[in-house]
């Protein structure tokens, strides 16, 4: 008899994220999840532009090693 092998937690499963986007990606993510759950459907969608907006200088900062800061107006790409 085996036992199943439990899931990693989102904080293991995304342990190679730096630290500053960490956080803010499962603070984001829990918070979709959690309307979804309520069924506050206008509150997923802000928080699911927030989460993007967390991806999106997430990869900033991977591929030029700097990313526009939180609070600041991510500039359009083109």
């Amino acid at each position: 008899m085996s036992t199943p092998t439990p899931s990693p937690t989102l904080e293991q499963a995304l342990a190679n994220v730096p630290g500053k986007f960490r956080k803010k990606l499962i603070d984001s993510y829990l918070d979709i999840k959690r309307g979804l759950i309520e069924a506050k459907y206008d509150s997923v969608g802000i928080n699911a532009g927030k989460f993007c907006e967390i991806v999106i200088r997430l990869l900033q900062e991977e591929v030029f090693n700097k990313s526009t800061p939180f609070g600041e107006k991510i500039p359009k790409y083109g």
